[in-house]
């Protein structure tokens, strides 16, 4: 298991000042947010390389509304503009020596399928429609990435966020469905969840990353999570296992 930290939640910071820290604190690597046009390899390289950290994983960026980065979008433009999004991602993964790429199928804070709709059944509809494209998007990014040797990791959120992969199931089931180079990686997750998952010949190969954080990422291990349990419940689970605790290092600092 490596363990780092996301840099999106430190905003604009200079990228040292996040490597400086990361090294302090006895993390393996650093997660960067999915942004290539905000980075320069011979400027990432050269940090992993002083401050021995490893670039563990790209965060890719999901935002609603949005008309480039929705995977699952009713237009056909939309999904093909994600897409051209992913394999930028994959390309800068490569320069940077990331091996995976956060994917999240449908847009976060989109928490409905595109459009409006008269009943519950004309909405089902509508999301499986958009369940459909979304499978779609990511298996033609993942054949970019496999290509490349780079894994897509199918990353659930919770409900607030959106309304398409919420949960362990319905990310190996989405992951299973799309038959491509993605695996699984829960963010949010419930511990009940982990541990159910642990021990299934089905699920415990396919979780690759854990982003671990409370109820919102600014308070971080401030709330309800118990990553002591957390840590019991991913013993066990098979594979390499990238685990982002971010803000985690404020929590140590408040407790010298």
């Amino acid at each position: 298991m490596k363990y780092s930290i996301s840099n999106w939640i430190y905003g604009d910071e200079p990228l040292r000042t996040t490597f400086e820290r990361l090294k302090r604190y006895g993390y393996d690597g650093i997660e960067l947010k999915g942004e290539p046009q905000e980075y320069q390899p011979h400027e990432v390289n050269p940090l992993c390389r002083k401050f021995d950290l490893e670039v563990l994983s790209i965060a890719g960026i999901y935002p609603w509304p949005t008309k480039e980065r929705d995977l699952a979008n009713a237009h056909s433009q939309v999904r093909e503009r994600a897409v051209k999004y992913l394999r930028e991602c994959v390309d800068f993964a490569l320069d940077v020596g990331a091996p995976l790429i956060i994917v999240i199928p449908s847009a976060v804070a989109k928490t409905s399928p595109v459009g409006h709709f008269e009943s519950e059944k004309v909405w089902v509809v509508a999301a499986e429609r958009e369940w459909n494209y979304a499978l779609e998007s990511v298996r033609t990014a993942a054949a970019y990435a496999e290509q490349e040797g780079i894994f897509l990791a199918v990353e659930p959120i919770n409900r607030y966020e959106t309304f398409l992969v919420n949960n362990v199931d319905q990310g190996l089931r989405h992951q299973e469905s799309g038959d491509d180079h993605s695996c699984g990686g829960p963010d949010e997750t419930s511990l009940h969840e982990v541990a159910r998952h642990k021990g299934r010949k089905d699920g415990s190969q396919d979780l690759y990353y854990l982003f671990d954080a409370g109820s919102l990422p600014p308070l971080v291990l401030r709330d309800q999570v118990r990553n002591d349990a957390l840590v019991r419940a991913l013993s066990g689970v098979g594979g390499d296992l990238e685990q982002h605790i971010p803000g985690a290092e404020e929590r140590e600092v408040a407790s010298c």
